[in-house]
């Protein structure tokens, strides 16, 4: 290798800050999955719409196998949970020639998401008296057994919870923001139009 390359490739490898814990690599995912929808609205053609697919789908794969290492307080945005609900392998949606409802994903709010088990993941849990809130990451075996808990009324109490209906969505603090632009506002795949 020349000295040229191994400079340009030390330098790129310092320059680019190394993303190691789950909960990095998750609102890198946020990040760039936000960034994506955003920029449909800028691209009509069809080449982009595909590679805005398979670069959710990339995203999407590195957030699922990662959600129950996850620390106890970290909230995953709407819009991350409603693309692991609505998402599909695009292999499969290009054999079916479906686009996946983008606008459905950047428009989700709460209420759409509240059901899905990694809404759960960042809500505080009810502790109960006397029991410490757990410092290590909440596995989703562990939502389970709280999910569990709180179904029986203990003492006479009632345990009622309506669903969330927020009217935003959750994001991170480090998520990108800008939920001001609606892809609804082009015809879109969801709609009938497929770009050209």
């Amino acid at each position: 290798m020349s000295q040229h390359a191994e400079t340009s490739q030390t330098t790129a490898t310092a320059a680019t800050p190394s993303i190691t814990l789950p909960h990095e690599i998750v609102t890198n995912a946020v990040d760039i999955v936000m960034a994506e929808l955003l920029m449909l609205h800028n691209h009509r053609n069809k080449q982009y719409w595909k590679k805005a697919m398979h670069v959710i789908w990339e995203q999407l794969t590195h957030v699922c196998p990662l959600v129950e290492e996850l620390p106890s307080k970290f909230t995953i945005p709407t819009h991350i949970i409603a693309t692991e609900m609505i998402m599909r392998d695009p292999v499969e949606l290009t054999v079916l020639k479906e686009w996946p409802n983008f606008d459905k994903i950047q428009d989700a709010m709460d209420a759409d998401v509240a059901d899905h088990q990694w809404y759960q993941i960042g809500r505080p849990v009810n502790k109960g008296k006397g029991h410490a809130v757990p410092l290590e990451p909440l596995q989703i075996s562990d939502i389970a057994a709280a999910t569990a808990d709180t179904l029986e009324e203990p003492h006479g109490q009632s345990t009622s919870h309506a669903a969330p209906t927020g009217t935003h969505p959750r994001m991170t603090a480090t998520a990108s923001t800008g939920h001001g632009c609606s892809i609804a506002a082009l015809a879109t795949p969801a709609a009938g139009y497929m770009p050209v």
